[in-house]
C-alpha cells in the first residue's frame, strides 16, 4: 500500500517508509534524518506574564511549541519548525512576536488573540517581521499561517509564502493587517477560499487591511475574501498583482470599503455577490441572519442591525454586553 513518496506505516516495532527521491538520490540514507515524535503535549505552557523567550530554535513536536495565556509575553528571534500540529498560540494583552520564523508546520503557524470585544478594549498585541513558509502541511484547509483575533491585534511587516490554503485569517474587531508580503499561497488550488479570509461572524467589524503586497499566487475567489455577510471592513492602499481571480470578493455584506488599491494582472478588481437571508451553521442547522446578529455580543451589533433595516440615522455604539433583547425594533427606533 505504500505507493507514494513520503508515505509510511508502523507495524509493531517496525517503521516502513517510502522515501522521497531527493532523500536517496545517491542510493543511500547516509545524509537523511528521520524523526518520530509521539508526544502531543506542549513544549512550553505559559500562564504567568512578563516572560521573554529569545533566539531559541523549537523543533519536532506534535503539540504547540508554545501555548500562552498571559500578558506581556515576548517571543523574539525564535525559530519554530517541523511541527505536526500548530506551532504557537497566544491569548492575552501587550504580547509581542517579532522576527520569528515558522517553517514546515502541520497546521497554523501562529494564532494571536486578546483584548475585550465586549468593551472594544484593544489587546495592544503585535506580530511583526515574522516569516511563515509551508504551514498547513497536514491540516490542508482552514489552518492559516497567521491568524489574528480578539480586539485591536496587529499583524505588520510579515512574510507569508507556500501555504496550501489560507495565508491569513482573522476574527474580531478593530484588527489591523498591514505592510505584509504574501505570495505563492493557496497552492492546493482551492476554489472557495481567499489569501486573506474571514467570514461567518456578523460581529467582525472595524477591521482594516492596508498597504499589503499580495502577489503571484492562486487566490480562490479573491485575494481578500469577506464571506458570509461580513460587513464593516476596510481594504485600502494594497497592491494586488498577478493572482488568479481578483482583488476583493464580498459575499453578502454591507458597508465594506475597497479604496485606493492597485489591482493588476487579475481577472477582476472587485466583485460583490449577494447572499441569502439564512446562514448554515457547522451542525447544518439554519438560522435567520436578522436573529443571529441580534444575539452577537459585539457593541457594533445594533449599528449593523440598523443598517440592514434601513435606519435613516446610525445609532451610537453602546459599550454594554448586549443580548438579543437589546436589538429589537424598539431599541433601534430609540437609539
Amino acid at each position: 500500500e505504500l505507493d507514494i513518496e513520503g508515505e509510511y506505516i508502523i507495524k509493531g516495532n517496525v517503521l516502513y517508509y517510502y522515501p522521497r527521491e531527493a532523500d536517496v538520490s545517491d542510493g543511500t540514507f547516509d545524509n537523511t534524518e528521520i524523526r518520530i515524535n509521539t508526544d502531543k503535549t506542549h513544549m512550553i505552557d505559559i500562564s504567568c506574564g512578563n516572560i521573554a523567550i529569545e533566539n531559541i530554535t523549537f523543533d519536532n513536536s506534535r503539540g504547540y511549541f508554545i501555548n500562552a495565556a498571559a500578558d506581556n509575553v515576548k517571543l523574539l528571534g525564535c525559530k519554530f519548525k517541523n511541527n505536526a500540529a500548530s506551532a504557537v498560540y497566544i491569548d492575552g494583552n501587550n504580547n509581542l512576536v517579532s522576527a520569528c520564523d515558522f517553517v514546515n508546520i502541520g497546521a497554523r503557524g501562529l494564532y494571536m488573540t486578546g483584548g475585550d470585544r465586549n468593551t472594544l478594549t484593544s489587546s495592544e498585541s503585535l506580530v511583526k517581521n515574522c516569516y511563515f513558509e509551508r504551514t498547513g502541511q497536514f491540516q490542508r484547509t482552514n489552518a492559516a499561517a497567521l491568524t489574528v483575533a480578539g480586539c485591536g491585534t496587529v499583524a505588520s511587516y510579515n512574510t507569508i509564502t507556500k501555504t496550501p490554503h489560507l495565508a491569513m485569517s482573522y476574527r474580531g474587531n478593530n484588527l489591523v493587517i498591514e505592510h505584509n508580503d504574501i505570495y505563492e499561497c493557496l497552492t492546493d488550488n482551492s476554489g472557495d477560499a481567499g489569501i486573506i479570509y474571514t467570514g461567518n461572524d456578523l460581529s467582525n467589524l472595524g477591521n482594516v487591511m492596508r498597504e499589503n503586497y499580495i502577489h503571484d499566487s492562486n487566490s480562490g475567489l479573491g485575494a481578500i475574501y469577506w464571506d458570509d455577510f461580513l460587513s464593516g471592513q476596510t481594504a485600502e492602499h494594497n497592491v494586488i498583482e498577478n493572482i488568479t481571480s481578483g482583488g476583493v470578493f464580498v459575499h453578502g455584506g454591507v458597508c465594506n470599503t475597497f479604496n485606493g488599491n492597485i489591482v493588476k494582472g487579475t481577472n477582476y478588481g472587485a466583485r460583490v455577490r449577494g447572499k441569502g437571508l439564512y446562514i448554515t451553521l457547522s451542525d447544518d442547522t439554519k438560522v435567520n441572519a436578522w436573529d443571529e446578529i441580534g444575539g452577537r455580543y459585539s457593541p457594533y451589533a445594533n449599528v449593523f442591525m440598523a443598517i440592514l433595516r434601513g435606519a435613516k440615522e446610525i445609532p451610537k455604539i453602546t459599550r454594554d454586553s448586549p443580548g438579543k433583547k437589546a436589538y429589537g425594533s424598539k431599541a433601534l427606533e430609540t437609539s
